[in-house]
């Protein structure tokens, strides 16, 4: 049993309310008692107080992702006719999103709110068809107000609490003012007890439970009546499969609708019976009078004959029929002809499997093959107020590619066929009219010929076979091929053999004769489109012995009704099947009998078409259907539809109906690296962990950057930047609004308190709703060390820490960051954090997965040159006071004026605070001799500093993670570092280290190294663990993804 819980009592009274938590603690009984069901609450999103309060107290009893929210536009600020409309779309909008959850069952925590708040409290019987509880917990003088507003208000919803169907009360709730004795008789009232939490809960559990089976009992499916369909499919002559199939079920189904027909091709229908017993009407026909429908239909499939639908289902949707999965071909088709877009293809590439498959387009764009990877078909699916299917194999590819329960409520119909005219003895009659010997062994393969058809496979097993020896057999491949390059090929194969032949396009009557005719059938696949192939049900329709492969829907046929190949089969084997079958009539007739059983039992027209009708009535009463209809009935209230309003309404819409199916989202908040990349420390880092989040997603996510700009709220895509990061063009995105729903994660990867500072509300917005919010921690100087930064940047920084902690959760790039953030919140946050999430990884360091940056300047030349000439030391940091810059310049001046001959090499570019330093710089004696500073290099340019130097210096007195100590061990390049935690945490025992800030503590250290070196008993930088951007990027996916769902379910 699945019971949702609308708690918007508990949110209108509010956390300090002792009713409140009386009722909170007995939702806790209930959900302890219903371990063998699910249990969700529901919450109203405009009553967003209480959302984080609620998520909190029941945390420890209930799954985060069981806790819902719904949105609604706002009724305390409307008055009067505006109000009641707003009112109905709200409650309706709460109807719909409760069905939406597939519950038996709901519990309402209180009744009496909604009249100065925004709660909206109502049971409409004919929106809300499953059983109501409501718990009545609030006097009613809670709500004293003599008004006439008032007292019509509460008659409304006296009247209207009539249609729960068990009314639970505590003792203190007097109800007889309520109601007349007449009503008391008619409404089932049960008390609950505010002294015994437990009690009251199995009280409550025990009744939801007799209505869930009650009403389980009560459920009969509604005969239909007269109901008018719009068809929309090819139709004779069109030269696809699916018009024949069309006109074969067409007269079945008309037994349940009265049924026109939608055609769009210059040729006029040749079908007999649909000529006489349907009305045909264009697009633009149907278009103009598709309200006059009850239902509509359509076949998709992956050819021309479709193009028209899918604008047609953009407006009108309806129930669709899968014949093909993967429609790529379509969507092109689409794109170059109706919609005139050259950019269509690449568009529904990223809608529907993100950025890796954009990335394979454009690597692979000369390879049209390339693109039939992709169904392309997630907006067409979105659309479908149903799905039927032919074979699993289209369930297993919406699992594979859009989640495991994308297709959990589509529906199963076979591919029908209807019973072939034929029996043996009408055999030699067919061979006759094809002029084919009595004692000829034929073995045909049917369709359209293509290398992912193997043709090419059966021909030379057919001709390495004993049939090849054997002057009474023939191989006839009964299609055309439109590859004029694999026609070569085959024609190559055959070599003027006149036992093998290809009959070109045949049309039915030829068609139906080759399938009498044949001894053997094999229809072979190493690509399928999700299509189930009619071809094979032909073959087994006319009792023929069939060989195939076990690849797409063909590998869900049954073993004993066809000789089944592996999908990768080896041409023994199926030189083998070939030979079995030849030589083995019994063997022959067994496979033909079987497969005919199967037609019979399953494939008939008959039955195909009373599973059509229950699946078209099926899928009008899902939730789908009534949101098509919630919006037929918001057209109808102008109220809702001014210019002012209509915005709010579709929010409203969009973020509690999320299309499905659809991807989870991982949005990467990249904001100050859209505005300008700084090319700092942290941008690196930013930059390299995107690309690998964008290239390798986590299963079931979909990675969008995502950016905020100034004075904006909200985000939107950074769809744009993606494509110049990616190295690819951009002329197909626009940056468009960022939607998110309760399944969605976001990172703020990048730094920028002012983004955070000014989105705080649109993400605790986010938050409420369900998304998982996380934050990057680079480290927490500015509130450790604040005499190291500007005045303001440890209060600043204090407030993005207070505002980050109220969310999901932290991700530190260092174990001694996260430990320096636990410790900060233990001493600094007054609320107790409830469900508050901190963990850490570690960075990559590979430079060349980071989106290096290229270039060589003018002077590198030189400079490489005189880092050979001596010993030289390296820093790599920005300048600022904290990096030790001052003391190690003052060290090598104590050296240098020892006589120690050595190069002192500074990278970076200058920093806050620094600037008698800079001065000094500019006018050192031994700047470009012995000491060179590089501000601004490229990465390609630092890359080479790297090999030319001998050892690293890293003199910070603070570092969240030191990435130029692990970019130092990947080139094998020695270590002096300050002795601070997070140094010995990355680089262990492999360097070498030095305490006190005095300029000569360094100078020795760098004179004991010079010794060591020579002695070579300097600590062994290649010791250090280190890892790659793409480990980098699994570990920090790992801690999100895992710890999330560890969070999600604790």
């Amino acid at each position: 049993m699945r019971i949702a819980i609308d708690m918007q009592g508990v949110q209108v009274l509010g956390p300090e309310n002792e009713k409140s938590l009386e009722i909170i603690n007995i939702i806790k009984k209930v959900i302890k008692l219903s371990r063998d069901d699910t249990v969700i609450l529901v919450l109203n999103g405009m009553l967003s107080d209480s959302i984080s309060f609620i998520r909190d107290e029941f945390s420890g009893f209930l799954s985060q992702d069981k806790i819902k929210v719904w949105d609604s536009l706002t009724l305390i600020k409307a008055d009067g006719k505006e109000r009641e409309v707003r009112n109905e779309l709200a409650c309706n909008i709460r109807d719909l999103f409760v069905l939406n959850l597939k519950v038996d069952v709901l519990l309402m925590t209180s009744f009496f709110e909604g009249f100065d708040d925004n709660a909206v409290t109502n049971i409409n019987k004919s929106t809300l068809h499953i059983p109501t509880a409501v718990i009545l917990a609030n006097e009613l003088s809670y709500h004293i107000d003599s008004s006439q507003e008032y007292k019509k208000w509460l008659q409304t919803k006296k009247e209207n609490l009539l249609n729960a169907d068990i009314i639970f009360k505590f003792e203190f709730f007097i109800y007889h003012d309520l109601f007349s004795s007449k009503e008391i008789n008619k409404i089932n009232i049960t008390e609950l007890f505010l002294t015994s939490h437990l009690e009251s809960a199995i009280i409550i559990c025990d009744n939801l439970r007799s209505l869930f089976y009650g009403n389980n009992k009560l459920k009969v499916d509604d005969p239909i009546k007269n109901l008018r369909l719009a068809y929309i499919s090819p139709l004779p002559p069109d030269r696809c499969g699916i018009s024949d199939y069309s006109a074969e079920l067409l007269p079945e189904l008309a037994r349940y609708y009265s049924i026109d027909v939608i055609y769009e091709q210059p040729e006029e229908i040749t079908d007999s019976w649909i000529l006489s017993n349907c009305t045909i009407l264009n697009s633009s026909e149907f278009r103009n009078n598709h309200e006059n429908y009850d239902r509509v239909l359509y076949h998709f499939g992956n050819s021309p004959y479709h193009v028209h639908m899918i604008p047609l289902l953009m407006e009108i949707p309806g129930v669709i029929v899968l014949h093909d999965f993967f429609i790529p071909d379509l969507i092109l088709n689409l794109s170059l002809t109706i919609n005139n877009n050259p950019y269509g293809l690449v568009t529904e590439i990223l809608y529907s499997h993100g950025w890796p498959a954009v990335i394979e387009y454009y690597r692979n764009r000369e390879n049209n093959g390339s693109v039939r990877n992709y169904p392309c078909n997630l907006r067409v699916l979105q659309k479908a107020l149903g799905v039927i299917y032919h074979s699993d194999v289209s369930k297993r590819l919406a699992s594979f590619y859009y989640g495991y329960d994308s297709s959990n409520d589509w529906f199963s119909i076979p591919l029908l066929r209807t019973t072939a005219n034929n029996d043996y003895s009408n055999k030699p009659v067919s061979r006759d009219k094809l002029d084919i010997r009595d004692n000829e062994f034929v073995v045909c393969s049917f369709g359209f010929l293509g290398s992912h058809k193997l043709n090419h496979r059966l021909l030379n097993a057919w001709l390495a076979s004993p049939m090849a020896n054997d002057s009474s057999c023939r191989l006839v491949f009964v299609g055309e091929s439109l590859d004029q390059d694999y026609n070569l090929i085959l024609g190559k194969i055959i070599n003027n053999n006149d036992r093998v032949s290809i009959t070109g396009w045949t049309d039915q009557t030829a068609y139906k004769l080759w399938l009498s005719s044949a001894d053997v059938c094999v229809q072979l696949r190493d690509l399928s489109l999700g299509e189930t192939s009619a071809a094979v049900l032909d073959c087994l329709n006319y009792g023929v012995a069939t060989i195939v492969n076990a690849n797409g829907s063909m590998a869900d046929l049954p073993d004993h009704v066809v000789c089944k190949l592996p999908e990768k089969f080896s041409d023994e084997e199926l030189i083998e099947a070939l030979t079995v079958l030849y030589r083995d009539k019994k063997a022959r007739d067994e496979l033909g009998r079987s497969g005919l059983e199967l037609l019979h039992s399953q494939h008939t027209p008959v039955k195909c078409a009373e599973k059509y009708m229950h699946a078209i009535e099926s899928s009008y009463k899902e939730e789908t259907a009534n949101f098509y209809a919630l919006i037929n009935k918001i057209i109808q209230k102008p109220q809702l539809l001014t210019n002012e309003l209509l915005p709010d309404v579709a929010t409203v819409l969009a973020r509690n109906f999320p299309p499905k199916p659809q991807h989870k989202q991982l949005l990467i908040d990249v904001s100050a690296l859209v505005i300008v990349d700084l090319r700092t420390g942290i941008q690196r880092v930013v930059r390299a962990l995107l690309k690998q989040f964008i290239s390798n997603p986590p299963d079931g996510y979909v990675v969008d950057a995502i950016y905020a700009t100034a004075g904006q709220s909200g985000y939107r895509y950074a769809r744009k930047f993606t494509c110049e990061l990616l190295g690819i063009p951009d002329d197909f995105v626009n940056d468009e609004v960022v939607d998110v729903w309760s399944d969605d994660l976001f990172l703020g990867l990048d730094f920028n308190t002012g983004v955070v500072f000014e989105q705080q509300n649109s993400l605790k917005e986010w938050y409420d709703r369900g998304v998982k919010i996380y934050f990057m921690v680079y480290d927490i100087l500015p509130v450790l060390q604040p005499h190291f930064f500007p005045e303001n940047e440890g209060s600043l920084f204090r407030r993005w820490l207070n505002i980050i902690t109220e969310f999901t959760g932290v991700v530190c790039i260092s174990e001694t960051v996260c430990k320096e953030l636990q410790c900060w919140i233990q001493n600094n946050k007054v609320e107790k954090i409830k469900r508050f999430d901190i963990n850490w990884f570690h960075l990559g360091a590979d430079l060349n997965n980071s989106c290096p940056s290229q270039g060589m300047p003018q002077c590198s030349s030189f400079i490489l040159t005189q880092l050979g000439l001596r010993q030289s030391f390296l820093t790599v940091s920005t300048i600022e006071p904290r990096k030790g810059h001052s003391q190690t310049l003052s060290a090598f001046e104590l050296l240098w004026n020892k006589g120690v001959d050595i190069n002192l090499v500074i990278v970076g570019k200058q920093g806050w605070m620094v600037e008698p330093f800079i001065e000094k710089l500019h006018s050192h004696p031994e700047l470009n001799k012995r000491l060179f500073w590089l501000e601004g290099i490229s990465d390609e340019f630092l890359e080479n500093i790297y090999k030319k130097c001998d050892c690293l210096i890293s003199a910070s007195q603070g570092e969240g993670f030191g990435l130029p100590l692990i970019e130092a061990a990947q080139h094998n390049l020695p270590i002096i570092a300050r002795d601070i935690p997070v140094f010995r945490e990355v680089a262990g025992d492999n360097a070498l280290y030095f305490s006190g800030l005095d300029p000569n503590d360094l100078a020795i250290v760098i004179q004991d190294w010079l010794v060591l070196y020579d002695a070579n008993k300097i600590p062994n930088p290649s010791k250090i663990n280190w890892q790659t951007w793409e480990q980098s990027a699994q570990q920090l996916l790992d801690v999100l993804i895992t710890e999330n769902e560890q969070l999600v379910n604790s």
